[in-house]
């Protein structure tokens, strides 16, 4: 549904060039947080966050812009056509600018991304994902801004949706990773990841420490 731009890709012996210039050219594509879901009508859903790569050294792994944002969309009456860029960040004050901090905590994820979806038994669907939350500012040394987790809802098979609405508003704290069931009842079901500093520590920047598994309904 949608493709790499390069076929046979190796970031170890190739560059992004798509033209054949010799030069290295930056690609739109997805970030690793993917969903399906399978509707009661067995028509499939997928959804991922939007990426930008580019490779300019062959001998090194690709680079990417975590300031990228969207998360795309797809069902199986698109039939030929491209995933859309179903939501994005949201403008609280509504500027049309997302006012976000440079340094930006790592995910390898887009802007809005991590979705998870659920469908209920009128076969309405639900989707949740992380975003991230403009004028938000985690007082460290580098500031970042923090990201929520936010809902929304499908009464359609997919031809329309409700605007975001965020889960667990919080302007201290980083809301990541959302899973809802994939079943949903009269409510809807989520775990959560939340701290008090954006990103993890496995690439930084964040220290060692406790992380909470929370429960929303």
């Amino acid at each position: 549904i949608m493709e790499f731009p390069l076929a046979h890709y190796n970031q170890n012996t190739d560059i992004t060039d798509v033209d054949g210039d010799g030069v290295a050219d930056t690609l739109e594509f997805i970030d690793p947080g993917l969903e399906v879901l399978i509707d009661n009508n067995n028509l499939v859903h997928c959804w991922a966050g939007r990426m930008r790569v580019l490779d300019t050294d062959p001998f090194a792994a690709f680079g990417y812009f975590p300031d990228t944002d969207g998360l795309y969309y797809w069902n199986e009456s698109f039939q030929g056509a491209m995933p859309a860029i179903l939501t994005s960040a949201v403008d609280l004050d509504n500027d049309g600018v997302i006012s976000i901090h440079p340094f930006i905590a790592t995910y390898e994820k887009s802007l809005s991304g991590m979705p998870s979806a659920g469908v209920d038994a009128a076969n309405n669907i639900y989707l949740v994902y992380s975003s991230i939350k403009e004028n938000t500012s985690s007082g460290s040394v580098p500031d970042m801004s923090y990201r929520n987790t936010y809902a929304m809802v499908s009464p359609d098979g997919g031809n329309s949706w409700t605007p975001p609405v965020n889960v667990f508003d919080s302007d201290f704290d980083e809301v990541v990773y959302p899973a809802i069931a994939g079943n949903v009842s009269s409510d809807m079901h989520i775990i959560v990841q939340i701290d008090g500093y954006p990103g993890h520590s496995f690439n930084g920047p964040q220290p060692v420490g406790p992380n909470d598994i929370y429960y929303l309904n």
